[in-house]
């Protein structure tokens, strides 16, 4: 069997495809983009078009035009693990017993903080480039098991507790 030639043949081709991934693909496949053959130049490579290499090179254009940034994908960008999150984008704070342990307080309050920023920040995004990405802002989604996890565990929120000085979690999610 072989492979796909473009991209919306590779989202059919495909049976592990997100709902979100074939959703977009057959609305706009875009351009296909052959297999990188021979050498190539680039101010900035980029290895991976997750989020974080999408995003990566989405910024770096945005703020240096000029700059020429390939993103290799083995795959399809957004194909991977990113592609697949069911549509939800998450703060960090239901990891905040883990962040407090390897970093602190300090250390766990700046990336729940920042991640918290970034969740918000792609709504912003989505509103500056007109794209329609269904973003609604809402609360954690495991904000609904956060209190009979406490009482099954009797550890539950203590993190939070010790992190924020309150019970109360901020909401950091997006759908």
């Amino acid at each position: 069997m072989g492979g796909p030639d473009t991209p919306l043949d590779h989202a059919r081709w495909s049976h592990e495809r997100s709902y979100w991934l074939r959703e977009a693909l057959a609305n706009d496949p875009g351009a296909p983009c052959p297999p990188l053959s021979g050498e190539t130049e680039a101010d900035v490579l980029i290895v991976g078009g997750g989020y974080t290499g999408m995003w990566t090179a989405h910024f770096l254009k945005e703020r240096e035009p000029a700059l020429d940034v390939v993103v290799l994908e083995q795959d399809i960008c957004g194909g991977g693990p990113s592609g697949r999150n069911g549509g939800f984008v998450n703060d960090l704070a239901e990891e905040v017993e883990t962040l407090l342990e390897v970093s602190g307080a300090g250390g766990a309050r700046a990336v729940c903080e920042a991640s918290g920023h970034s969740v918000r920040e792609l709504g912003s995004w989505c509103e500056k480039h007109g794209v329609n990405a269904w973003y609604e802002p809402r609360p954690h989604p495991r904000t609904w098991a956060w209190r009979p996890r406490r009482r099954r565990t009797g550890t539950g929120g203590r993190g939070w507790t010790r992190w924020s000085g309150s019970g109360s979690r901020p909401a950091g999610c997006a759908s």
